[in-house]
């Protein structure tokens, strides 16, 4: 059954074992291609791996299959984001994440994906009035989410406000984030030569 594999393949993903992460989803694609949220998941390998350009083409799929789903499209820029001359690409798809996310945020302005989402996205497209607005909306609704501090953490990071991103980066991994993932998250990598946040991910000061 496709599903024992997403399950084998998260299990591995979250391990940093990814070849064994990739074989174990791709056999479920076999099994049934129309799988947007394993298609995601082998992008977001992908984009944690490094490899952009094959995460970007990955992440195509499913926004072709489920063009109105916000997050794909936000996957999306983050990908074209490290693709040398895709920065145009780049913030049309943030751009469009934002749109989508809008729509969804008029009709329930308490979904929590949506405002975290949307706090970070509009701090990448350096709207920063609009990203800290969303922030408090965020941790007003709940600081119960891991996912919230991950993408409250990164909308810190892009308004230029790293101490507060350290701060929810420490409070992400105290709700179990795992560690060897965030080591290898191409978004901090801004934060690569900042002792603190080394220390946070075990990686030594040469």
């Amino acid at each position: 059954m496709p599903g024992v594999y997403i399950s084998l393949g998260a299990a591995n993903y979250l391990n940093s074992a990814y070849a064994n992460a990739e074989a174990a989803w791709r056999k479920s694609l076999s099994l049934d291609s129309n799988q947007p949220t394993v298609l995601s998941n082998l992008g977001t390998m992908y984009f944690f791996e490094g490899r952009f350009v094959e995460a970007a083409a990955m992440y195509s799929k499913p926004r072709v299959l489920h063009p109105e789903d916000q997050a794909i499209w936000g996957a999306l820029g983050d990908a074209y984001r490290f693709i040398d001359g895709k920065e145009a690409e780049s913030n049309a798809a943030y751009d469009t994440a934002i749109r989508l996310a809008e729509l969804e945020y008029e009709v329930n302005s308490k979904n929590i994906e949506i405002t975290s989402a949307l706090a970070r996205i509009y701090a990448t497209r350096n709207h920063t009035e609009k990203s800290e607005r969303f922030i408090k909306l965020a941790l007003e609704i709940s600081q119960e989410e891991m996912y919230v501090w991950y993408e409250v953490s990164l909308a810190y990071l892009a308004l230029g406000q790293n101490q507060a991103a350290i701060e929810a980066v420490e409070r992400l991994l105290e709700m179990g984030y795992p560690v060897n993932v965030l080591a290898n998250d191409a978004m901090f990598s801004a934060l690569a030569e900042n002792s603190r946040f080394r220390k946070l991910v075990n990686s030594p000061d040469d």
